[in-house]
């Protein structure tokens, strides 16, 4: 619950600094949701990972690993929500951005 206190402060004051669509806004939204997802609030981890997402695609575009990254994290969430198709959707989307990316023979 410390971690959890730390991270809203910390994406506060990122916010203030450098506005709201900041990569380091975005990573900060990212770890708020990592926190969130252990502690089990999976709405609030929802919200995080979406704020995130919008970062990254805005930064990167729809192709890139870290949009992969948060697809595949959003799918952990749908999948512990036991709410299946939305997790493989997102899961399908974060592996086709994978493969994109790296190509289908990486390991």
């Amino acid at each position: 619950a410390d971690a959890l206190h730390v991270y809203v402060k910390s994406l506060q004051i990122r916010r203030d600094l450098f506005g709201h669509f900041h990569l380091d806004v975005g990573a900060t939204l990212f770890n708020l949701g990592k926190v969130c997802y252990e502690l089990e609030l999976y709405d609030d981890a929802l919200d995080s990972y979406f704020g995130c997402l919008q970062i990254m695609k805005y930064h990167f575009g729809g192709r890139h690993g870290e949009v992969a990254l948060v697809m595949a994290s959003l799918g952990q969430i749908y999948e512990k929500k036991q709410m299946f198709y939305q997790a493989l959707l997102f899961y399908r989307k974060a592996l086709s951005i994978g493969k994109a990316v790296l190509g289908s023979s990486h390991p």
